[in-house]
């Protein structure tokens, strides 16, 4: 039986739960890939941090026997490594140190260790991209009390201040301090945590998800022993607890890596207390508490440690560390989300959209888990909801499929263009996509014409989007000589004068209001 679906939201009162059948097996495997660079270098100890869809490296330990302040970029893209050559300050040979974003497009890294000694010094690495092409810039932090000299420490940004927690200092001993550098006025601050009494540790490893500090294992000189418990420092309040989990646990390590994306943290290789080398896999979900051994396919990798990984967008990126005999150059990229294997497949899809005379197949969980609108569909005992077929008048193919997109990927799925963005607009509207609308939205004022002022006006009142007026209102004040010139060209509305007017009432710029 086939429907049509009008795009407005159902306030019908729930009358039935509709079963949602599962679409997405729970069996899905992660695939590793190998990303094919010739360029590429071999490094452990280093650090890694995303930039747009750029891994930048800082440093670390060549297979050549030299430690280096390299700062090199992959585009992940395009899979090209470049060498970047920053203006400014010079970067300290090291490794063991920690980079971290900052702001959009900054980096801060810290300490280290240069081969005779333990590093302080705080750098601040500017990051340019314009079309491709990068550019850096490095300073030297000048810090008040800059004598915090650590290595194989953890640190992560909250707010405008840096975390630094535990590590090897000047004495080449772990410790379990959680030090504060304020980025704005740069002086370190030691921390008094609330229950600090955790286990001294350096080697661990660490991430921060939703303003909490995840940290696991480590090693501990005091106890000679690699570490195996999961401690999580709320950075709001400095309060340390222990993580008491269910399931399969990682075991001791040092040397690991901690990625988190989504509500799930990935812990990935490090070494056991037996100095065995890892390349499994653990998942930690935030939600239930639990850890498992995750099984993974595609290629497979070399145990080692100390090598970097991040997330980028919805996989995470491996390169490099540390093997009993070898210093590693490879990249490699866990695919984690399986909604790309689904978006427009028939096989395993359970509706179909009918737009334009095509049929779009799709799958009723993900829509669901995913999109207000059909949840509320679904749960509303609409005819839609039991059907397999929907029809969809009056919409574009391809912008319904960029609306689909974005439904199972996020911001991975979705490429915006003029062709498009104006349509995907009311139509992320119409299906309550709050967070694509809002992107449609500042795409179109990135290069906003005045003759398309009407037109956007017309839109922010229909759909009630208040911040487009005022980014509108925003960008007349700004152009006003080159609008007051043009005024009956660009068939500017009345009442937006007016408002153009009360602004400049309130901020006594009357001479333009005496002229029009």
């Amino acid at each position: 039986m086939q429907q049509t679906i009008n795009g407005s939201s159902s306030s019908t009162p729930l009358q039935s739960q509709t079963s949602i059948t599962s679409t997405t097996s729970p069996q899905y495997i992660p695939i590793w890939s190998k990303i094919n660079s010739k360029d590429s270098c071999h490094r452990f100890g280093h650090a890694s941090v995303i930039i747009n869809d750029f891994m930048i490296t800082i440093g670390g330990y060549s297979a050549s026997g030299f430690y280096t302040n390299d700062i090199i970029a992959l585009d992940l893209k395009k899979s090209m490594w470049m060498r970047l050559h920053p203006s400014g300050s010079q970067l300290p040979h090291c490794y063991g140190h920690t980079a971290v974003k900052y702001k959009e497009s900054q980096i801060i890294v810290y300490g280290g260790h240069d081969g005779e000694k333990d590093l302080n010094t705080v750098a601040i690495l500017t990051i340019d991209i314009v079309n491709n092409a990068i550019e850096a810039r490095c300073e030297i932090m000048h810090i008040k009390n800059s004598r915090l000299e650590k290595y194989f420490h953890s640190a992560h940004i909250h707010g405008n201040f840096m975390y630094v927690f535990g590590g090897r200092d000047l004495l080449q001993k772990t410790g379990n301090e959680l030090w504060c550098l304020d980025l704005e006025n740069p002086m370190w601050t030691r921390c008094q945590t609330r229950d600090d009494c955790l286990e001294q540790r350096g080697g661990h490893c660490s991430v921060v998800h939703q303003g909490q500090l995840y940290v696991y294992g480590g090693y501990s000189d005091r106890m000679k022993a690699a570490l195996s418990d999961m401690q999580v420092l709320d950075l709001n309040t400095l309060t340390w607890r222990k993580i008491e989990a269910n399931g399969t646990t990682p075991g001791p390590r040092h040397g690991a890596n901690l990625v988190a994306i989504d509500n799930k943290i990935y812990l990935f290789g490090g070494t056991t207390p037996e100095n065995q080398f890892s390349n499994d896999i653990f998942v930690y979900n935030i939600k239930t508490n639990t850890w498992k051994k995750q099984e993974t396919s595609g290629q497979v990798l070399s145990p080692r440690k100390y090598g970097s990984a991040v997330a980028w967008k919805s996989d995470v990126v491996v390169w490099g560390g540390r093997t009993q005999e070898d210093t590693l150059s490879e990249i490699f990229v866990l695919d984690l989300n399986y909604n790309k294997r689904l978006l427009f497949q028939t096989d395993s899809a359970d509706l179909i959209f009918k737009v334009a005379g095509q049929e779009i197949p799709a799958h009723k969980e993900i829509l669901y888990e995913k999109c207000k609108f059909f949840k509320n569909m679904f749960d509303s005992g609409m005819a839609e909801s039991h059907d397999n077929t929907i029809e969809v008048p009056d919409s574009n193919i391809k912008v319904f499929k960029a609306m689909l997109s974005w439904i199972y990927l996020s911001e991975d799925g979705l490429e915006l263009t003029p062709e498009i963005a104006e349509d995907l607009l009311e139509l992320s509207d119409k299906y309550l996509l709050i967070k694509l609308r809002d992107k449609c939205v500042k795409y179109l004022l990135k290069d906003l014409k005045p003759e398309k002022i009407p037109q956007y006006l017309e839109i922010s009142e229909r759909l009630e989007i208040t911040h487009l007026e005022e980014s509108l209102l925003s960008y007349a004040l700004e152009n006003l000589e080159m609008l007051e010139a043009n005024w009956e060209q660009y068939k500017l509305p009345e009442n937006f004068l007016w408002r153009i007017i009360s602004k400049l009432r309130k901020s006594q710029c009357c001479g333009w209001m005496g002229r029009k």
